[in-house]
């Protein structure tokens, strides 16, 4: 559940970054942005109940257009790179196979 509302958020997010830069990235990447507008549109006028649920993994192609209208917030250092990338990774896989098969505790709350 919660990635899927990260995945969301990150979207909607970063689409909104892509559309004060669309002017600009229209003349340098038309086909790109056409692209990542169409597929975009197709999801949110799908008529499928579990597509938010299954949406982190229906994204998966349009998210490099997606972090690239984003390059000017990302970070730089390669380090906070890595550490961000484990920690999604970690993450991601402990909502896949439980947080204890992951970590090797468990959490109550």
């Amino acid at each position: 559940m919660v990635p899927t509302i990260f995945c969301i958020l990150f979207v909607l997010v970063t689409v909104v970054l892509l559309l004060k830069r669309a002017p600009a990235m229209a003349k340098a990447y038309p086909a790109e942005l056409i692209f990542v507008a169409g597929y975009l549109a197709f999801f949110a006028c799908y008529n499928f109940d579990g597509i938010a649920r299954s949406l982190p993994r229906y994204a998966l192609p349009v998210y490099p257009f997606l972090l690239f209208s984003a390059q000017n917030w990302l970070p730089k250092r390669r380090l906070v790179l890595w550490i961000l990338v484990i920690a999604s990774a970690l993450l991601a896989s402990a909502d896949l196979v439980g947080f204890k098969t992951v970590f090797g505790f468990a959490v109550h709350g």
